[in-house]
């Protein structure tokens, strides 16, 4: 069966309602005052884009939540995945303490061998180093997944720290004085923190130089592109010929 190697099947609820944007801060500036609006993620979408998924030939899914809302209609149906737990946290305090509540929310769930959850990090622009490093070594032979090389203003925030993205951990209330842009692209930074290797999804890559390309591609890690979603939420078209150029392991993502 095909694979949908990035997907977020607790936003199902969405369709529809967060539209195209010019550049991606703006879009998920959109989608998390939508996201404010109920208190949990209903299930019935989630059950609908599974049926509608199996539909057309897709038998796993790399699954992307905050809240495991996914994880029963998964259960429930026909369906494999990884189930990435994202987690975010720019301020951080302490990285220990939030791995080990994602850890025991693991153990909480119902067994499944058809579905593999585990933990991993949003985005360089939202997940402190320090806690990079903590879920790099928590997640251990377990498959990461991570957003990286979107958009034009991650590399802007890496760079400079400055743009879009810190107006954003800014206006949220996270932005923490103590980090420090570490002027370099965004595959050397994840690779300081631990995470890039054979285990790596790399998801996106719109803004990745050929050097990252091949870093991954090195590394034996896993682009996932995800062209529909690229143009939808600004990021642009994927340089998708450069990925196969570059021989880096290439899989695709509707992310939505």
């Amino acid at each position: 069966g095909l694979v949908n190697a990035h997907v977020h099947l607790e936003l199902s609820w969405m369709r529809n309602q967060v539209p195209p944007a010019p550049a991606v801060p703006t879009w998920v500036k959109r989608l998390m005052a939508l996201r404010r609006t109920v208190g949990h993620e209903p299930p019935e979408p989630i059950a609908e884009a599974i049926r509608e998924a199996r539909a057309s030939g897709t038998t796993l899914f790399g699954d992307i939540t905050n809240t495991f809302a996914a994880y029963e209609p998964l259960f429930e149906s026909e369906m494999s995945a990884a189930v990435f737990r994202e987690l975010l946290g720019f301020d951080v305090q302490d990285p220990a303490l939030a791995v080990a509540a994602v850890v025991q929310q693991i153990a909480g769930l119902r067994p499944n061998p058809k579905l593999r959850p585990s933990i991993v990090p949003h985005a360089p622009y939202s997940v402190a180093p320090s806690l990079m490093r903590a879920i790099a070594e928590a997640s251990r032979g377990s498959r990461i997944s991570m957003h990286v090389g979107e958009s034009a203003e991650e590399i802007e925030f890496l760079q400079t720290g400055q743009g879009a993205w810190r107006e954003l951990l800014a206006r949220l209330g996270v932005w923490t004085d103590t980090w420090q842009p570490p002027r370099t692209g965004p595959i050397e930074y994840i690779a300081t923190c631990g995470l890039v290797s054979d285990r790596l999804l790399a998801v996106h890559g719109v803004q990745l130089t050929d050097d990252e390309l091949h870093t991954l591609a090195s590394a034996g890690a896993t682009l996932v592109t995800c062209p529909r979603s690229n143009r939808w939420v600004g990021a642009g078209d994927p340089p998708i010929e450069r990925f196969y150029r570059s021989g880096v392991r290439v899989a695709v993502g509707t992310d939505s």
